[in-house]
C-alpha cells in the first residue's frame, strides 16, 4: 500500500526535488519571531508580544512596532517546528503557482518529506496540528507590517491561512490533495513582491531554532549592511523570541551556541567574545554581527560531494551540487549515471562528469535509461531545454512542449520568449536578473521554466 501510494503521488509530488537553495520568504514574517522558542509555553498562555522602536528613513521619524500573536484557546500558539512549517508553505506557493493564486494544493507526504520527517503516524498529526494552528492564529501588527506599494509601516491584523482542506483516509494515508488559502493580506504581499530568497537547505540543516530563527532575520538584514549592531535585549528578545525574563549573561549563554553554529557554517564572521558583545552600562549590552564568507558542508554534503568527485566531478563543483540539491535526487542521477557508464552509452562517453553534473542541474528525465544506446541526438538537446516547470508536469506534456518548441522557427521562439518574460511575476524577473552573471546556468534555467509555463498556460500546445 505504501509504494501504491508513492507511486500516485510522484507526479505531484516534486518540492522535494526543487532546489532549496532558491527558498521564498516574505519579508514581514521574518522581521519578528512568529512562535514561541520553545515547544512549550506558559499554561494558559495564548498570546505573544513582539516589539521594538526602528527610525524610518523615508518617514524621517521614529517608529514604535509591535507583532501580537494570538492563539486559539483549542490549539494553542505556534512553536518553532510550526515556524518552519509556514516558511515551508511560502516556498510551496511559489514552487506550485508562482504566486499567481491564493489556494494551494499540496500533499501531507510532500511537506513531512521536505521537512525530513518520518513517514509515520506521529509526524502526519504534528503537521495537522500545525496547519490547524495557523488557520486559528491571529496576527496583529501595529505599525509593523511593511506595504511595498505605498512605502509605508501599516497596522494590519489577519489569519495566516483563511481556509485548510485536509484529505486523509486515515491518519497517514493521502486521500487526493490536500489545499490551504492564504488571507488576503499575506497574499497582497506575495504579489506585491515583498518577497527574497533563503536558502533552505542551509536553514534546515541548523540544529537549534534559535539558530534558524537568527538565520531568517539576520538573512534579511544583512541585504542592506554587511555588519549590524543591536541592542542586545531588543534583539534577543523582540527578533530572535528568547524569554523577557533572561538577564544579560543568561542571554549570551542562550545565543551562543546559535551563534558558534552560525559561524560554523560561514554565514557570521567568526570574533571574540569581547568584540561579539559589548558593555554600555550596567545591565545594558549590545551584540556585533558580522557577515560570514563561506559556507562549510555538514556531513551529509561532503558525503555525497565526495561520491560526486569519484565519479570526475571537481571539488568546486561537486560541493556546490551537495548544498544544493537534496541527496535523494543527486543520487537518482548517479544512478542513472553509473548505469550508462556501465552500459558505455555514447551520449555520456565523451564527458561523463561534465553530464552528470548537468543532469543534477537541468534534472535530465530517467526515461534516457531506456534508450538506445546508439542514438545518434544527444540527451543533452532535450534536456537542456526544460526542467519540469513547478516539478508537477507529467512526462506527457512535457513532451508536447519539447516537440512543440522545436517545431517553431527562431524569430516565433524569440517573440513568445518575450511575452513570456513579460508576464512572468515581477519577482521572477528581478531574480533572474540578480544572477546574471553569477549563476548563468541556474539563470537559464529559471528563463526556460518560465517560458514552458507560459506556453502551456496560454493553451499554444494541442492536446491531441
Amino acid at each position: 500500500m505504501r509504494n501504491e501510494k508513492q507511486d500516485n503521488t510522484a507526479k505531484v509530488i516534486q518540492l522535494h526535488d526543487y532546489d532549496r537553495s532558491l527558498g521564498t520568504d516574505e519579508l514581514n514574517l521574518a522581521e519578528f519571531p512568529l512562535a514561541a522558542l520553545s515547544s512549550r509555553t506558559e499554561p494558559g498562555q495564548n498570546t505573544l508580544l513582539f516589539e521594538d522602536t526602528i527610525f524610518d528613513e523615508g518617514a524621517r521619524t521614529q517608529v514604535n512596532r509591535s507583532l501580537v500573536i494570538a492563539g486559539s484557546d483549542h490549539f494553542g500558539l505556534p512553536n518553532a517546528i510550526d515556524s518552519d512549517i509556514l516558511l515551508v508553505l511560502v516556498h510551496l506557493s511559489n514552487v506550485r503557482n508562482g504566486f499567481k493564486s491564493k489556494r494551494v494544493e499540496f500533499s501531507r507526504y510532500e511537506l513531512i518529506k521536505f521537512l525530513g520527517w518520518s513517514d509515520s503516524g506521529k509526524s502526519y498529526r504534528r503537521l495537522d496540528d500545525a496547519l490547524k494552528r495557523w488557520t486559528s492564529v491571529t496576527l496583529h501588527y501595529k505599525h509593523a507590517w511593511w506595504q511595498r506599494s505605498g512605502q509605508k509601516w501599516r497596522s494590519r491584523s489577519f489569519h495566516v491561512i483563511e481556509t485548510l482542506e485536509l484529505r486523509a483516509k486515515d491518519e497517514i494515508h493521502d486521500d487526493g490533495l490536500s489545499s490551504f488559502t492564504w488571507n488576503d493580506v499575506i497574499f497582497e504581499s506575495f504579489t506585491g513582491g515583498n518577497l527574497r530568497r533563503i536558502d533552505l537547505g542551509v536553514y534546515f540543516r541548523l540544529k537549534h531554532s534559535t539558530s534558524r530563527q537568527m538565520y531568517r532575520f539576520l538573512d534579511k538584514r544583512f541585504y542592506m549592511k554587511s555588519r549590524l549592531v543591536f541592542g542586545l535585549s531588543q534583539f534577543a528578545t523582540e527578533h530572535i523570541g528568547l524569554s523577557r525574563k533572561y538577564d544579560a549573561h543568561e542571554i549570551k549563554r542562550k545565543l551562543i551556541p546559535a551563534i558558534r553554529e552560525l559561524e560554523s557554517i560561514g554565514f557570521l564572521r567568526p570574533l571574540a567574545e569581547s568584540d561579539r558583545f559589548r558593555k554600555l552600562s550596567p545591565g545594558n549590552w549590545e551584540v556585533t554581527l558580522e557577515k560570514g564568507q563561506a559556507k562549510i558542508a555538514d556531513t551529509v554534503v561532503g558525503s555525497i560531494t565526495n561520491e560526486l568527485k569519484r565519479r570526475g566531478v571537481n571539488d568546486r563543483v561537486a560541493k556546490e551540487l551537495a548544498s544544493k540539491f537534496t541527496k535523494e535526487h543527486i543520487e537518482q542521477k548517479i544512478s542513472m549515471h553509473d548505469k550508462l557508464v556501465a552500459a558505455k552509452d555514447k551520449r555520456i562517453r565523451k564527458n561523463p562528469a561534465g553530464f552528470l553534473a548537468a543532469s543534477i542541474r537541468h534534472n535530465y528525465e530517467t526515461i534516457i535509461d531506456c534508450a538506445p544506446s546508439n542514438a545518434s541526438k544527444p540527451v543533452a538537446s532535450h534536456a537542456k531545454v526544460v526542467e519540469p516547470p513547478a516539478r508537477s508536469r507529467d512526462d506527457n506534456e512535457q513532451k508536447r512542449f519539447l516537440a512543440y518548441w522545436e517545431s517553431l522557427a527562431i524569430d516565433d521562439r524569440v517573440r513568445i520568449e518575450r511575452d513570456a518574460m513579460n508576464a512572468a511575476p515581477r519577482f521572477h524577473r528581478d531574480t533572474i536578473a540578480r544572477l546574471n552573471s553569477s549563476n548563468r546556468e541556474l539563470q537559464s534555467q529559471m528563463r526556460q521554466r518560465i517560458i514552458q509555463e507560459f506556453v502551456i498556460k496560454s493553451e499554444r500546445i494541442d492536446d491531441n
